[in-house]
């Protein structure tokens, strides 16, 4: 079972995703991305398993800051480990494809131009 998740950012870049079974703390560069399937957020890093809490995704996208971008409503990305990108997909570092919203294209190009 998967509980609501309290998020809060710490100095340090510290992540704490509290829930009522477990605490989780990553730092802000491990996450890859995170995906939102259903009710659930699936915070992706480089651990097998992706950490499976309920939150919203604009709580997350608030909290992460501006490395990270939405780049469709059931995704967002961390433009530090992006490693190629086309028109619809968003290949990361440990080769997930990412869809990549049409609408949110030009956005996300100068984003990730002024990220570099």
């Amino acid at each position: 079972m998967v509980d609501h998740a309290q998020f809060e950012y710490q100095i340090d870049a510290t992540i704490i995703i509290r829930t009522k079974r477990m605490q989780y703390m990553c730092k802000e560069h491990q996450i890859l991305y995170v995906e939102n399937i259903g009710k659930k957020l699936h915070i992706h890093t480089n651990s097998k398993q992706p950490i499976e809490v309920y939150g919203s995704m604009r709580d997350m996208e608030i909290l992460v800051g501006p490395k990270f971008f939405r780049c469709h409503r059931g995704f967002l990305v961390n433009m530090e480990h992006i490693h190629g990108y086309s028109k619809n997909t968003i290949v990361m570092d440990n080769g997930d494809e990412i869809f990549l919203a049409r609408d949110r294209y030009p956005a996300f190009v100068a984003a990730y131009d002024k990220f570099l």
